[in-house]
């Protein structure tokens, strides 16, 4: 094919160098290379019919071995093309295509044409940074380089207060420093930062501003202006979300110019939180150019060597000695981020922001004792400033990785007793996946060190499990499937080899766990199965342990009628705008209802009534309506059933004029003769109580249901028990009638999770009837059933058969977030010694 094709350019040249000719036709730098690999020991060229014909190649490990030949450096380093070659053919090539004659360094990048080039023309040329050793990173350079250009350009940058601006020779000398691409004085603070002595800092960063003052030239005022284009450099960054390369620059520009103090600590905690929040280059250290700063990018040769490892061995001495002595240097040196955290940390006082910074970069080096021993020296001395989640996390994942259970366990332990830092299921899941991969949850196990002093009873064993998932099960609801993988997976590789877990396969992370519902687990199995609880029995298919409905304590009712109480103020602002007096009175409103419901006398309510769900339910129909006959049939069961009602209504539907909400925004409902009477009948028999207008009905039930109703109750408890002899619904009261399913609900904001869920699963009795068409049904019975029949959060049941002592057989049930309502999963170590082993 390559002899088929002719080059124009060539016209009657006879060279018998075919391929060379078609020069101007490669697409790569590649098929250059594939060209010289062709050509023969003498230096000349010729013409291969077959690949057969070529003599067997020089091995060539790496493209630079190409541009070191012989033939090819003295192609390139002279003036003019090969005498072989004619000059007007590498002078015809494209402006895409560069030739031999531009070769001026071995780089492959010098081998294409600048991006920041004009590819449409080939007269256009650009200024870009010098790439002398201690050059700044090219494309950091750039970025910075866009942002100081928009603040040397405005007029504010030579602007004097009552006074005229500064000349252009008086501010030329600022502009050529702050544009130029490398540093004009060199600076090293090294034995300051390793001492962490701030004297020691402050007496370097003066002889370095004398240093750079002598060098430039600059006197105070100019040293002043050019400090606060640095200064508005950080700002302009942060604001427009530029990302981190223009401050890597600006910060290398402070430490040569000896401003860090200077700027001021707002300055260095602006260059933070982009560094921090970038997650570009200033964050990991490395340059995000091709070329880092002294040639310290990863060049092509490096990532040749990765892919061919046998070349490795070709190296040198001397050459592996340069690059250990590289590699060593560049372990050594501080990212970014983390050293201007340093400096700030040094110069002025330590905080959240900057100790987090420098945690992650020791750990990032695999130095999680020293990190921890950060975290303590802050804590001790800043005890108001309280560390977070985002600070300690990264120390125990890393104690956690290295398998380091007992210093894990320790933090862990710390981190929960921290106030401000709020431990999430994923936390509880690593440390609990670390320890059953260690194997420290079997029976035969060697102790944890140091876990009895932290005050757990056990340090080894399935009752350290059962301790440690008491504790998650205090502080978390629920967990995803893939915590539940992890779990599954952290068992299996932990108790590998024992009989007991030979049902235990490694599944993929990606994987979806099955349910195993139809096999009962043997006594002595381990067991770590996704299972359907039974909604009738609460009963565990795989370990038949009974699950509880878990009640509100007496002290969190007490708490979520409190916690109503004083956020329904914000709820009502929210609800109702900006109208203080408007929220004011409806707060009050509240107040005033909660304390009706503690001092009036008689029968205290056992039952309160969600009248508008109970209205609205099933009247999506053509002539369906906020029907009052519903209410009244609700009101007259529940007092066959022994109980004693008191129905919430807001205010509008007690108007002779509503409009109802039945799918119909037009429908305007009037209240007929029988209608009022079901509304005179509640009202006389203290069973209807009115929200006040601009109220929110749903503050009323809800505060009614975990009413003390002190003086009315008397200090009866309310409560039923299962197997009454009065047949009345078992379970907590007053109870709560209502459909609603509250899924984002306004209210979840006012409690805490537990809180509502406890209280949901409690109070929530659901109900079904056939709908009304106005006052008549077809079929009056009406049907009850509780809102959950077993508590929706973690929680250990004894297994059948193992007795009640803790540890023995306790089977524990974690809720997924993303399985089905009524699934689980089921984790149970058995406790017996016997026959651990195969």
């Amino acid at each position: 094919m390559g002899e088929q094709r002719q080059n124009k350019n060539n016209g009657g040249n006879q060279h018998k160098g075919r391929r060379y000719q078609q020069q101007h036709e490669f697409t790569s730098f590649l098929d250059v290379v594939d060209e010289r690999m062709k050509k023969n020991p003498s230096g000349g060229w010729r013409k291969m019919k077959n690949v057969r014909d070529a003599p067997p190649p020089k091995k060539i490990t790496s493209i630079f071995d190409v541009l070191d030949h012989d033939d090819f450096n003295s192609t390139t380093s002279s003036s003019s093309p090969p005498s072989s070659i004619p000059k007007k053919n590498t002078q015809s090539l494209p402006p895409q295509t560069p030739s031999f004659e531009s070769l001026q360094t071995k780089s492959i990048f010098d081998m294409f044409p600048s991006s920041s080039s004009n590819s449409s023309s080939t007269t256009t040329t650009t200024t870009t940074p010098s790439l002398s050793p201690n050059a700044y990173n090219t494309i950091q350079y750039e970025e910075y380089n866009s942002i100081i250009t928009q603040i040397i350009s405005s007029p504010k940058f030579s602007k004097r207060k009552n006074k005229s601006p500064h000349t252009q020779e008086f501010i030329q000398p600022i502009l050529d420093w702050l544009l130029h691409p490398e540093p004009t004085c060199d600076y090293n603070y090294t034995p300051a930062l390793s001492s962490s002595s701030s004297t020691d800092l402050r007496n370097l960063l003066e002889i370095q501003k004398e240093t750079f003052a002598s060098k430039t030239k600059l006197n105070p005022e100019q040293y002043k202006i050019a400090q606060g284009g640095l200064m508005a450099t950080g700002d302009l960054v942060a604001r427009r979300a530029k990302g981190a390369d223009p401050i890597i620059i600006a910060w290398e520009k402070l430490k040569e110019s000896g401003m860090c103090v200077g700027v001021g600590q707002n300055c260095l905690n602006t260059y933070l939180y982009v560094l921090s929040t970038s997650g570009g280059s200033g964050g990991s250290g490395g340059g995000s150019g091709i070329l880092g700063r002294g040639g310290e990018g990863k060049s092509i040769l490096d990532i040749m060597r990765q892919l061919d490892p046998s070349s490795e061995k070709e190296e040198n001495e001397e050459v592996k000695e340069k690059k250990e002595e590289k590699e060593s240097s560049k372990e050594r040196k501080m990212s970014t981020a983390e050293e201007v955290a340093t400096f700030h940390d040094l110069l002025y006082q330590p905080t959240e922001q900057s100790v987090s910074i420098r945690v992650k970069s020791l750990v990032n080096n695999g130095d999680a004792v020293g990190a921890e021993q950060l975290l303590n020296n802050f804590a001790a001395s800043q005890p108001k400033d309280e560390l977070r989640l985002r600070t300690y996390l990264p120390v125990l994942k890393l104690y956690c990785e290295t398998k380091n259970i007992s210093c894990a366990l320790q933090l862990f332990q710390k981190m929960r007793f921290t106030k401000t830092c709020f431990l999430e299921p994923e936390n509880y899941v690593l440390l609990l996946t670390s320890i059953a991969e260690c194997g420290y949850f079997r029976s035969d196990s060697e102790p944890i060190k140091g876990a009895k002093e932290l005050g757990y009873v056990h340090d080894s064993g399935p009752e350290l499990f059962d301790e440690l998932a008491t504790e998650m099960s205090k502080e978390i609801l629920e967990i995803t499937s893939a915590s539940a993988r992890r779990l599954y997976n952290a068992f299996a590789s932990g108790f590998k080899g024992q009989t007991m877990a030979q049902n235990l396969r490694m599944m993929h992370l990606l994987a979806a766990m099955t349910p195993e519902n139809d096999v009962i687990a043997d006594h002595d199995e381990l067991v770590v199965s996704r299972v359907t609880v039974d909604g009738s029995t609460a009963q565990c298919p795989r370990t038949k342990a009974t699950l509880r409905l878990i009640l509100l304590e007496e002290d969190q009712r007490r708490q979520l009628h409190d916690s109503l109480l004083q956020g329904a103020e914000s709820q009502y602002k929210d609800f109702l705008g900006t109208k203080k007096k408007d929220v004011a009175a409806a707060a009050k409103h509240l107040t005033n209802f909660a304390n009706w419901l503690d001092t009036r006398e008689g029968k205290p309510f056992t039952a309160i009534v969600d009248g508008a769900n109970v209205a609205y339910y099933m009247q999506n129909f053509d002539q369906g309506k906020f029907n009052f006959h519903q209410l009244e049939f609700m009101v007259d069961a529940l007092e066959k059933m022994n109980e004693h009602p008191l129905v919430i209504l807001p205010n509008k539907y007690l108007s002779k004029h509503f409009h109802a909400n039945t799918g119909s925004s037009n429908y305007k409902q009037t209240l007929n003769r029988r209608e009022q009477a079901i509304i005179d009948k509640l009202t006389k028999g203290g069973k209807l109580y009115r929200c006040p207008p601009m109220c929110l009905d749903d503050y009323y039930w809800m505060l009614a249901s975990v009413s003390d109703q002190t003086v009315s109750r008397n200090g009866i408890d309310l409560d039923v028990p299962p197997g009454n002899e009065e047949g009345r619904w078992p379970g907590t009261r007053p109870m709560l009638i209502t459909n609603d399913q509250m899924r984002d609900h306004r209210l979840l904001d006012l409690m805490e999770a537990r809180l509502f869920r406890r209280w949901y699963s409690c109070h929530i009795v659901n109900y079904n009837f056939t709908a009304f068409v106005d006052n008549e049904c077809i079929d009056r019975e009406i049907g009850f059933s509780t809102a959950d029949f077993f508590s929706r959060e973690i929680q250990g049941n004894p297994t059948p058969g193992y007795g009640t002592d803790t540890g023995s057989g306790t089977a524990w049930h974690f809720p997924i977030s993303d399985w089905d309502a009524d699934e689980r999963l089921c984790i149970r170590i058995p406790s017996s010694k016997q026959n651990v082993h195969k």
